[in-house]
């Protein structure tokens, strides 16, 4: 999804070109940031990468910005295509390790910046898993994720 090629200036005209923009969502890859984790490595980052979510926070600060990070697709790798959510998702014990690894990872990184308003899980989850009910979710986001604090909209 995101291109971490953005550059301040692409940022900036976007601001310039919305003045009334004060929140973004920047769609995120675990396998971007943990370019090993088919191997089970999330110790390997991209350093691209995180610098690439650094700017974005950074850029934000400067502009007022709220910033929220989207798991937004699993990416390139697992399944060797662009796999949003794979049907095991909420099975696989390698893929619900890359989430937590993914998100506890980011939340220690940003954990003082407040104008990183939030994470989200796994964006869209309905839509790609529709016959899943509240309860399987919240007990995804419980117990899979840690995550007790989440609002659900269906």
């Amino acid at each position: 999804w995101y291109n971490y090629n953005i550059n301040e200036e692409d940022f900036n005209y976007m601001c310039d070109t919305f003045p009334g923009m004060n929140f973004i969502i920047v769609p995120l890859r675990i396998d971007a940031l943990f370019p090993n984790s088919l191997e089970g490595d999330y110790s390997t980052i991209n350093q691209s990468y995180l610098d690439a979510l650094d700017n974005w926070v950074s850029w934000c600060k400067s502009r007022k910005v709220m910033l929220c990070f989207s798991n937004h697709c699993w990416g390139q790798g697992i399944d060797g295509q662009n796999d949003p959510y794979p049907d095991d998702l909420f099975t696989n014990p390698e893929r619900l390790t890359g989430i937590k690894e993914f998100f506890k990872f980011l939340a220690k990184r940003y954990i003082n910046e407040s104008i990183l308003i939030g994470f989200d899980v796994v964006n869209e989850v309905m839509y790609q898993f529709p016959n899943l009910t509240v309860s399987e979710w919240k007990d995804f986001q419980e117990s899979k994720t840690g995550c007790t604090n989440y609002c659900i909209l269906r």
